[in-house]
């Protein structure tokens, strides 16, 4: 834990410093440069403006195109700085390969299955649609035989999923943004190893910054040790 609370403070000095530094910087330009503020600031709309049509163009994300156009043209120097520091990172081509090989494996397993879209166009001819759209923009299929069951309170899910994770005779996979050490969590990871000795297939996805003041930093070695 004091581990974890120093890494943590050594992040919040050193972001804190470059956020210090850029702004000493941008003092001391407005200063040097304040005869020339009009020609400043007309410069940098202009150069805002142009990096705003040049995300705009590209191919990425709509979502991750709006979390810089907003900052840019709020705060144009800063805003580019950071694009150009961070935005403009590309993947290496060893990554992308990576991707690549498991995007080719996983769309194998992904084939839709013409007889159940035939089964839901006679169903409801609309619902056949979205899932065809679905399935040609994300290349997921739809599935028959899955059913859904809703649990109206936090502790009527918690006692349904110790009962699915016991039954679990092959796999079990689980995702989660924020996982907390306590009792439910020590409950489920008690099962889970138990599954594992069993020769379950158990894997756990959880997002690393949502967990970062959650779980221990060395949460998946002691795991590995424990199973």
């Amino acid at each position: 834990m004091k581990k974890l609370i120093s890494i943590l403070l050594s992040r919040a000095v050193i972001f804190g410093s470059l956020i210090l530094v850029q702004l000493f910087t941008f003092v001391i330009l407005i200063l040097k440069f304040s005869n020339y503020s009009v020609y400043f600031i007309l410069g940098s709309i202009v150069v805002s403006l142009i990096a705003v049509l040049c995300i705009v163009n590209n191919r990425q994300n709509p979502a991750y195109k709006l979390a810089w156009i907003i900052p840019i043209l709020i705060f144009p120097i800063l805003g580019i700085s950071f694009y150009l520091l961070f935005g403009m990172q590309k993947v290496n081509k060893r990554v992308i390969k990576k991707m690549k090989e498991v995007e080719i494996k996983t769309n194998s397993m992904l084939i839709q299955d013409i007889t159940i879209i035939q089964k839901l166009r006679n169903q409801d001819i609309g619902i056949a649609n979205q899932a065809n759209y679905i399935y040609n923009a994300s290349h997921y299929p739809i599935y028959q035989n899955t059913t859904v069951e809703y649990l109206s309170s936090g502790e009527m899910k918690f006692n349904r999923l110790k009962e699915e994770l016991l039954k679990a005779k092959h796999y079990i996979f689980l995702e989660y943004f924020i996982i907390e050490e306590g009792i439910m969590w020590n409950t489920i990871l008690d099962i889970l190893i138990k599954k594992v000795k069993q020769g379950v297939d158990v894997r756990v996805l959880y997002d690393d910054v949502g967990c970062l003041r959650t779980l221990p930093y060395n949460i998946m070695k002691s795991l590995k040790v424990t199973v």
